[in-house]
C-alpha cells in the first residue's frame, strides 16, 4: 500500500509549529517581563526597608544608654543586624540586575546607610575589635556602588548628584570605620598611656589639675625629658614650669576653674572628661599614681562629696560610652571632624537639589528617589545638630575659649563665649541629663519562689538547673527597676570615706571591708571564700527580717530602705550581671539554682507555708532542717532578730554598703563597658569612684583577699 501525502495535511502541521513558536517566544517575553518588574519592586522595597531600618537606629540608638529593657534591647539589635545586611544584599542585587538609571542614584545612598548613624556606631565591644573586617567590606561595598554608578550610564545633573553621593557615602563609611578602630582595645590602651607617663611619680613635668585638652602637647613634653631640645614651632621644652604653659595647647582642670565665665556645669564637664582620659588606664591594668595623694582625696572627698562625686561619674562614664559605642569622640571633639561633617552635609544638599531637576524617571521611581534623598538629608542634619550640642563639642569650645593664644584673639574670644552660653541653654532643652542614672535594678528571691505559680516550677522540675528557659523566667518577671535615691548615694559614699580615714593603704581595703562584714555576721566563717554564698545568706536573712518587720506593722526608715534596695541589687548581679562580680559565674548560677530548688522543696513540703503573708517564723522552722546556704541564713535572720531594731537594719545596711564597695574594687574594666550598652549599672559608677581614690586592686583578679580571711576567728 502506497502511502500519500496531501498537501493540505503538510500546511496544517506548519501552521501548528509557527503557532508553537510564537507561542513560546510570548512566554519567554512575559517572563522576562515579570522577572525584570519583580527585581525592581524588590530593590525599591530593600531601599525602603534599608531607609526604616536607618529610621529605627537613629531614633533608639541615643535612648539605649538609659534603658535597660530586654524588649528595647531585642528590638534595637535586630535592627542594627538588619541594616547592613538589608544595604548589602540591596547593593549586591543592583549589580547582577545593573542597567537601571535610578540604580546610579540609589546605590550611593545606600553606602550613607552602611556608614551607619552616630549613637550606634558599634552594639557592642566585639564589633569594634572586628573594624578590619568592616574596612574590607567597605572597600568591596564602595566598589560595588561605584561599578552600578558606572553601568547605570548617568548624564548631566543626576551624573553629578550620583559622584557627590558616592563621595559622602564613601567618606560617611570611612567615619565609621575609624570610630570602630578607636574604640578597639588597643587604642583605648594606647590613647591613655601620654596620661599615665605624666602622672607617674618622679615625672619633672608637672601641671597644675587634670589635662582637658593638649595631650599631644604633655606626650611632646615627656619625650624631651633627658634629650635635645626639638625645634619645631610649639614645642615645650623639659622642666617648663607650669605658669608658662598657658596657650601652648594645653588646658587643666584648674585653667577651667579659674577662668572667669565659666559656671559649676561647665567645670563638671570638663572635668569628667579630664578623669574619663585618666581612668582609660583601668583598661590596662595600669596603677592610679595619683589616688593616693592628698589633692585626690581634697577633691573627692572634700571638695565634691557624695552627690556631686557621683554626679562627675555618670558624665565620666557617659564619654566612655560615646568613645567605645558612638561616633560622636571622632565627629565632634576635633575640628576635622566637623569640617568633614559640614562638608558631607553640604554635598548631600546640592546632590538632593539636582536631583530635583531631575524629571526623566517614572513616577514610581522618581516617588522612591526624593523620599530616600529627603530622609538621609533630614536625618544628617539632625544627627550635626546633636553633634554641635553634644558634651564633646561643649567642652571642646570651653577650652578654645581658654586657650586664647592658639584659638582665640578679640572677637573670636567673644564669639566663642556667646558660642558656649548658647550651647549649654540649647543642651539643657534639648538633650537634658542623658547621663543621669534612672533607677536600679531589683530582684528578690523569696519573691520569685514563693508568689511564682506552681505550675511554673513544676515545669522547671523536668529541666537541668541551669537551662536557660528557667533563667530566662526569673530574669523577665522577677526583675524590676525602683529609682535611685541620692540618699543611696551619699550613705555609700559616706562608708567609704569612713574607710579610707581609717586605712593607712588603701589597696588592702577589700580585706578589710570583708573582715568587717564576716565579723558583723559571724555565720558567713564558714563561707568567707564564695562571695556568691556570701550574698545569699545576707540576702535570704535580709528578706526574712524585712517579713517580721511587715507583719509586725514596723514603720520603715532609711536603713531598712537602703539595706532592701541594696540586697535585692545585689541579688540581681548575681543573676543577671555575674560578670562584673570577682567570683565564677556558673558556680554563681548553680548556687543560686540549688538555694532556689530548696525553697521550692520546702515550700512543697509545707502545702505552702511559706506563702507572700506568712509569718517569718514559719520561715525559721522549716528552714532549720536545710543545709548549707539555707541554713546559715536562716541562723543569721534569727540572731538579727534577736537584736534591737534600730541596730538590726543598720548593721545590715553597713555589711551591704560595705559589700558593694567590695565588689566595686575589682577591675573588671571590659565588663563595665559593656554594662555602658545595655542601660548601666550602679556598680560601675562605684567602680570608677574607687579607682579614681586608689582603692582596691588595679587587676581583675577575683577575690584575691579569700586566703588571708582566717576562719574560726569570730
Amino acid at each position: 500500500m502506497v502511502a500519500s501525502f496531501s498537501p493540505l495535511s503538510d500546511l496544517g502541521c506548519s501552521c501548528s509549529g509557527s503557532m508553537d513558536s510564537e507561542s513560546h517566544s510570548l512566554s519567554k517575553v512575559l517572563k522576562d517581563f515579570a522577572l525584570l518588574i519583580s527585581v525592581e519592586w524588590q530593590v525599591r522595597i530593600l531601599v525602603l526597608i534599608s531607609m526604616l531600618l536607618q529610621l529605627v537606629l537613629v531614633v533608639l540608638g541615643p535612648l539605649r544608654y538609659n534603658n535597660s529593657s530586654g524588649i528595647f534591647r531585642f528590638v534595637l539589635w535586630g535592627a542594627y543586624i538588619s541594616a547592613d545586611a538589608v544595604a548589602i544584599s540591596t547593593l549586591t542585587t543592583m549589580m547582577h540586575n545593573g542597567g537601571s538609571a535610578i540604580y546610579g542614584i540609589w546605590a550611593p545612598v545606600l553606602l550613607l546607610h552602611l556608614g551607619g548613624p552616630d549613637a550606634i556606631n558599634a552594639y557592642s565591644m566585639a564589633d569594634n575589635e572586628l573594624w578590619l573586617r568592616h574596612a574590607f567590606n567597605m572597600v568591596y561595598q564602595v566598589s560595588v556602588a561605584v561599578y552600578v554608578v558606572y553601568s547605570s550610564a548617568l548624564e548631566g545633573h543626576a551624573l553629578a548628584s550620583a559622584i557627590l553621593l558616592l563621595v559622602a557615602g564613601a567618606v560617611k563609611y570611612g567615619e565609621r570605620i575609624l570610630a570602630l578602630w578607636l574604640g578597639t582595645y588597643s587604642q583605648i590602651v594606647k590613647s591613655c598611656l601620654p596620661i599615665y607617663k605624666f602622672m607617674k611619680e618622679g615625672n619633672v613635668v608637672r601641671l597644675s589639675g587634670y589635662v582637658v585638652m593638649g595631650e599631644k602637647q604633655v606626650q611632646k613634653m615627656i619625650e624631651k625629658e633627658g634629650g635635645a631640645p626639638s625645634k619645631e614651632k610649639g614645642d615645650i621644652e623639659p622642666g617648663t614650669e607650669a605658669s608658662s604653659l598657658e596657650g601652648k595647647g594645653i588646658v587643666t582642670t584648674n585653667d577651667v576653674k579659674d577662668h572667669t565665665g565659666i559656671n559649676e556645669e561647665d567645670y563638671n564637664l570638663c572635668l569628667s572628661h579630664a578623669l574619663f582620659k585618666m581612668y582609660k588606664r583601668r583598661f590596662a591594668n595600669l596603677r592610679f599614681e595619683e589616688g593616693i595623694r592628698e589633692e585626690t582625696e581634697e577633691l573627692w572627698v572634700n571638695n565634691l562629696g557624695g552627690v556631686k562625686a557621683f554626679r562627675i561619674v555618670e558624665i565620666e562614664l557617659k564619654f566612655m560610652y560615646d568613645a567605645i559605642f558612638s561616633k560622636w569622640r571622632t565627629a565632634a571633639f576635633s575640628k576635622w571632624g566637623v569640617v568633614v561633617r559640614l562638608l558631607n552635609t553640604t554635598l548631600m544638599g546640592i546632590a538632593g537639589f539636582l536631583i530635583l531637576k531631575e524629571r526623566e524617571y517614572r513616577e514610581a521611581q522618581r516617588l522612591v528617589t526624593y523620599v530616600v534623598i529627603s530622609v538621609a538629608l533630614v536625618v544628617e542634619v539632625f544627627q550635626l545638630c546633636r553633634i554641635m550640642i553634644s558634651d564633646w563639642a561643649r567642652v571642646n569650645l570651653i577650652c578654645a575659649r581658654i586657650d586664647e593664644i592658639k584659638w582665640c584673639r578679640n572677637c573670636r574670644m567673644k564669639v566663642l563665649e556667646i558660642a558656649v552660653l548658647v550651647l549649654g541653654k540649647v543642651q539643657n532643652v534639648a538633650g537634658g541629663d542623658t547621663y543621669r542614672s534612672t533607677g536600679i535594678q531589683q530582684h528578690c528571691l523569696m519573691e520569685t519562689c514563693l508568689n511564682s505559680s506552681p505550675c511554673v516550677w513544676w515545669i522547671a522540675g523536668f529541666l537541668p538547673k541551669d537551662n536557660f528557659v528557667v533563667n530566662g523566667y526569673i530574669k523577665a518577671m522577677h526583675i524590676h527597676k525602683v529609682s535611685l535615691q541620692e540618699e543611696l548615694k551619699v550613705f555609700i559614699f559616706d562608708i567609704l570615706k569612713k574607710k579610707i580615714s581609717d586605712l593607712k593603704g588603701r589597696r588592702e581595703i577589700q580585706r578589710i571591708i570583708l573582715l568587717g562584714i564576716i565579723r558583723t555576721c559571724t555565720e558567713l566563717n564558714d563561707h568567707c571564700d564564695n562571695l556568691e554564698e556570701i550574698i545569699l545568706i545576707l540576702h535570704v536573712a535580709t528578706a526574712i527580717c524585712d517579713m517580721k518587720r511587715v507583719s509586725l506593722g514596723e514603720e520603715e526608715n532609711k536603713n531598712v530602705r537602703l539595706s532592701r534596695i541594696l540586697s535585692r541589687y545585689c541579688a540581681y548581679l548575681l543573676l543577671s550581671r555575674p560578670n562584673l562580680l570577682p567570683l565564677h559565674p556558673d558556680m554563681a548560677r548553680l548556687t543560686y539554682l540549688e538555694l532556689v530548688e530548696r525553697l521550692l522543696k520546702i515550700q512543697k513540703s509545707t502545702m505552702g507555708v511559706l506563702g507572700k503573708h506568712s509569718h517569718p517564723q514559719s520561715i525559721e522552722k522549716v528552714s532549720v532542717e536545710a543545709k548549707t546556704v539555707l541554713a546559715a541564713a536562716t541562723n543569721l535572720a534569727r540572731r538579727m532578730l534577736d537584736q534591737n531594731e534600730d541596730e538590726r537594719w543598720k548593721s545590715l545596711a553597713e555589711c551591704w554598703s560595705g559589700l558593694v564597695l567590695y565588689m566595686g574594687c575589682y577591675n573588671k574594666a571590659t565588663f563595665h563597658a559593656e554594662c555602658l550598652a545595655t542601660g548601666g549599672e550602679f556598680l560601675s559608677q562605684v567602680w570608677v569612684l574607687l579607682g579614681h581614690l586608689g582603692c582596691g586592686e588595679q587587676s581583675d583578679s577575683a577575690m584575691k583577699v579569700k586566703a588571708e580571711v582566717p576562719k574560726g576567728v569570730y
